[in-house]
């Protein structure tokens, strides 16, 4: 779970690079990747505390991290219309659809049904 919560992480950080190069002009996006950054702070922390607690080095919470952040740049490089891709993106993030929070929750019951929980 650490490594796609990481890579959740960098996605959204990915996200935002490049839709606020996609969307030129469109201070909103910025905003809207801090105010997400703002919302999931305390699910970083906990991670951090958790991964730290594994005895995991630094180095690969940034490895998950780029994991990420190079997954969807690619994947948004590749859209026919990135302007929708990111209007999407904002739209989803903002609605509240990318939280850590969630993600984590939805994680935990894959896994739980993976094997047999």
């Amino acid at each position: 779970m650490l490594v796609s919560s990481y890579g959740l992480w960098g996605m959204m950080e990915g996200a935002a690079v490049f839709c606020a190069g996609a969307l030129k002009g469109d201070f909103s996006i910025p905003l809207t990747h801090v105010d997400w950054v703002a919302r999931n702070v305390p699910v970083m922390d906990e991670l951090e505390a958790e991964r730290q607690a594994m005895g995991e080095p630094d180095y690969l919470a940034m490895d998950w991290m780029a994991a990420g952040r190079d997954g969807i740049t690619g994947l948004l490089q590749q859209a026919a219309n990135p302007e929708e891709a990111c209007a999407n993106w904002k739209t989803q993030t903002e609605g509240g659809n990318y939280e850590a929070e969630t993600f984590l929750v939805n994680e935990l019951g894959i896994l739980r049904e993976r094997d047999g929980m």
